[in-house]
């Protein structure tokens, strides 16, 4: 991704995308020679591969910007299981949005999910 490509996205969003855990999924097609920025799509795939109902989730553009809905296997400690727990996720732009599913997926800054 060029220099130019970089600039469309927020400042935050560049900063996250480079946490360790996100870079790791990395695809083989791009190269390790400079920090991975996911696109929207690539982000939507990713999700709908690692989501327990990924047919539960609804990604929509709102009056306000942006808004990813699904659902979440958690643990209750208070049950000792795991129960399906609705999350939402809203922001101004797609890419942020769906960044912080996928990070509240992999347990970055929130309790672990699976």
């Amino acid at each position: 991704m060029d220099q130019s490509e970089k600039q469309k996205y927020p400042q935050e969003y560049l900063e996250k995308c480079r946490h360790p855990e996100i870079q790791a999924l990395r695809p083989e097609t791009e190269g390790p020679e400079t920090p991975w920025i996911p696109t929207s799509e690539q982000l939507q795939q990713l999700l709908t591969q690692k989501l327990p109902y990924p047919d539960r989730s609804v990604f929509q553009r709102t009056a306000d910007g942006w808004e990813y809905q699904t659902y979440f296997r958690e643990w209750a400690a208070d049950y000792g299981t795991y129960i399906d727990t609705h999350r939402q996720f809203v922001g101004t732009d797609a890419e942020s949005v769906l960044l912080q599913a996928l990070m509240a997926l992999l347990g970055i800054s929130e309790r672990w999910m699976v």
